[in-house]
C-alpha cells in the first residue's frame, strides 16, 4: 500500500475498501489481493513474476518473494506509469505488444534473475533478459530480443 501511495504505482488497482488492510482480513482475500499487484508488476515489466500468492500468504518461497518485491521496486521507481498494465489486469484492455513495446524501450529498467522470461499474458513473443543487483534494490534490463 505504502508503494502505491508513494509512487502512484498500480493507483486505481484496488477498490478503496481493498486500500484499507483491515478489509484484507481472510487468506483468500490476501491471495486475491497479492495476484492483481503480481500480475499487474508481470504486465508492467513485461516479465513472468514467479512468485505464488498461496505461497507467499503460508510464507514460503522467500526468495520468490524477495525477487517479487525487488521488481515491484523496481517498477514502481523506474515505470510508474502503471495505467495500461492496471486496465489489462482488471480486464479492462488487451495485453497487446503495441503501447508496451514502446513503453518498454523507453523505460529501459527493471530486476529479476538472470534468466530469460516470457510472459505468458503477452501476444508478444519479446524475450528480456533481467538481472537482481543484491544487496541492493536497483534493477536493470540486461536486453532484450
Amino acid at each position: 500500500m505504502e508503494v502505491i501511495k508513494t509512487t502512484n504505482f498500480a493507483a486505481y488497482l484496488y477498490t478503496p475498501e481493498e486500500m484499507d488492510s483491515a478489509n484484507i482480513t481472510d487468506k483468500n482475500q490476501k491471495i486475491l489481493f497479492l495476484e492483481k499487484i503480481i500480475k499487474t508488476v508481470g504486465v508492467q515489466l513485461n516479465t513472468l513474476v514467479e512468485a505464488k500468492p498461496a505461497r507467499i500468504t503460508a510464507g514460503l518461497d522467500a526468495q520468490d518473494t524477495n525477487n517479487f518485491l525487488q521488481l515491484l521496486a523496481g517498477a514502481a521507481r523506474h515505470s510508474p506509469d502503471s495505467r495500461r498494465a492496471v486496465r489489462v489486469v482488471l480486464g479492462q484492455e488487451d495485453d497487446d505488444a503495441g503501447a508496451g513495446g514502446q513503453q518498454q524501450q523507453q523505460q529501459q529498467s527493471v530486476v529479476a534473475e538472470e534468466k530469460n522470461r516470457v510472459n505468458p499474458n503477452s501476444t508478444s513473443r519479446q524475450v528480456c533478459r533481467w538481472r537482481i543487483q543484491e544487496p541492493t534494490v536497483y534493477v536493470t534490463v540486461q536486453e532484450c530480443v
